[in-house]
């Protein structure tokens, strides 16, 4: 209830409960507010420290980023040994159906669909760097499992509108 405050002749109206209440309602939107920046910031919403991923088993490495963008251009990084003078790329169907990848950087020597998976091969006499640019065609939370000359790697993304 409104109590009247006698201020050197002005007579106003104040509500200290529901000013507390409006201080503090304040502050909140404040630390949630930084709170979003601040995860903007490091990447929550795309590019940045904590959406970048390096996966590393021996001599094979994956890059790739944790949050992406519907149809915005993303970078996969994979870097292999040769065996056998190549190296052999498997990519999931799951993969395929949720992701265009509109180039591949060398390009494969050899590729083959089939039912479950895009298989990639790349002359290589020692070890290579290959990236592909890769395009998410749906939203939501997608993982793949990539085989790189037998050796699994799994891609987690989570692909914001």
């Amino acid at each position: 209830m409104p109590s009247k405050v006698d201020h050197q002749e002005l007579e106003l109206e104040e509500d200290l409960k529901w000013t507390e209440r409006s201080w503090v309602v304040q502050r909140i939107g404040w630390v949630l507010l930084l709170l979003f920046v601040g995860s903007a910031a490091l990447g929550v919403f795309g590019t940045g420290i904590l959406s970048k991923v390096h996966k590393q088993t021996g001599e094979y490495s994956v890059e790739y980023e944790r949050f992406g963008r519907f149809q915005m251009p993303q970078e996969i990084k994979i870097m292999a040994p040769s065996r056998n003078g190549k190296v052999v790329i498997t990519v999931p169907q799951s993969f395929t159906e949720n992701y265009e990848i509109p180039s591949s950087i060398p390009q494969p020597q050899r590729q083959v669909f089939d039912n479950s998976h895009l298989t990639l091969e790349y002359p290589s006499n020692g070890p290579v760097l290959i990236m592909f640019e890769i395009e998410a065609e749906k939203t939501g939370s997608h993982t793949a499992d990539f085989f790189v000359n037998e050796q699994v790697f799994s891609i987690s993304q989570f692909i914001y509108p």
